[in-house]
């Protein structure tokens, strides 16, 4: 269900999406992955300091950390719960699905850090969580 936010609330989100992680409360959402993770060295990311190995623990903590500002800024206090932990696992392993089923079909995967790739995902998840 897509829900209306205020202007006061978007500010808000704002807010917290820009405050310095070291100044949020944390949570190692690569453990929700289990033995499950993803490892596909075809994949590369490349980044500033050169190309590496994708990691799909990188999707699992942006997608948490997206969850957790959204949380936050609607003042609740129960974030890393077992239903926000397996729901952030359930994207994250979808990701390293849709990833490994690209590897699968004979395409090269060569992917690039986006600077702005938290405000869209923290818009989806608006909509998406409770």
């Amino acid at each position: 269900m897509i829900q209306k936010f205020s202007f006061d609330e978007d500010l808000e989100l704002k807010r917290y999406v820009s405050t310095p992680k070291e100044r949020k409360p944390r949570f190692d959402w690569a453990t929700e992955l289990g033995e499950e993770r993803l490892h596909r060295p075809e994949i590369k990311v490349n980044a500033e300091d050169g190309e590496r190995e994708f990691d799909l623990a990188e999707i699992a903590d942006t997608i948490g950390a997206a969850l957790t500002d959204l949380l936050l800024s609607r003042q609740e206090d129960d974030i890393f719960n077992e239903d926000n932990r397996k729901f952030v696992a359930a994207i994250a392993k979808n990701v390293g699905d849709a990833l490994a089923e690209q590897i699968e079909k004979g395409n090269a995967l060569k992917l690039s850090p986006s600077t702005s790739r938290v405000d869209p995902l923290v818009a989806t998840l608006s909509r998406r969580h409770k």
